[in-house]
């Protein structure tokens, strides 16, 4: 039996955006805004146009792709916390 899960809307922008950011890491290309679109158009999906900026910035600050798609840890609450601020911050604007 296949497994079927569906992921919309901000949930999607943010499954989207980490695998384009694994893919670019793993080719050793720089994990920029423009990237990230790139990739995610070649896979067939779009995100909402705000989107990859704020995560090749989350990236950048959290010290690489390493860091920033770690999993829960003491460490990843700074990043976290910064990325919830961001979030909640663009939802007012729209």
């Amino acid at each position: 039996m296949p497994l079927s899960i569906q992921v919309t809307g901000a949930h999607k922008d943010q499954l989207v955006l980490s695998l384009s950011a694994l893919v670019l890491s793993d080719s050793g290309v720089d994990i920029s805004a423009e990237n990230l679109t790139t990739v995610a158009s070649a896979s067939g999906n779009s995100t909402a146009g705000y989107m990859p900026a704020l995560f090749a910035t989350l990236i950048e600050k959290a010290g690489g792709v390493d860091k920033f798609l770690a999993g829960p840890s003491a460490g990843a609450g700074k990043i976290t916390s910064l990325y919830i601020d961001i979030c909640i911050s663009i939802s007012y604007m729209y």
